[in-house]
């Protein structure tokens, strides 16, 4: 069993939820089937700007592959990162 490191522990003790790429990555794939049948060809998605950019970089990367323009920019707030996703 490993030992959860400091910085989550103080997380936790802040009340920041912690939330990985990979729950983000579930939440766009949930945004984007509800935005299609919608109607819609993009979603966006607001992601806590404490989460690491590479990682961000690295989820954007993975869906441009699967065929999606996939961006990121900041919210005006600048607390986000605004992740953006546009299909045909």
């Amino acid at each position: 069993m490993s030992i959860m490191p400091a910085s989550e522990a103080t997380k936790i003790s802040n009340g920041i939820p912690i939330v990985t790429i990979e729950e983000y990555k579930i939440e766009i794939e949930k945004e984007i089937k509800s935005a299609a049948e919608r109607g819609s060809k993009f979603t966006n998605l607001h992601i806590d700007i404490k989460t690491n950019l590479g990682d961000v970089q690295a989820l954007a990367v993975e869906f441009q592959q699967a065929g999606y323009r996939a961006s990121i920019s900041h919210t005006p707030s600048g607390r986000n990162y605004l992740f953006s996703v546009e299909w045909d």
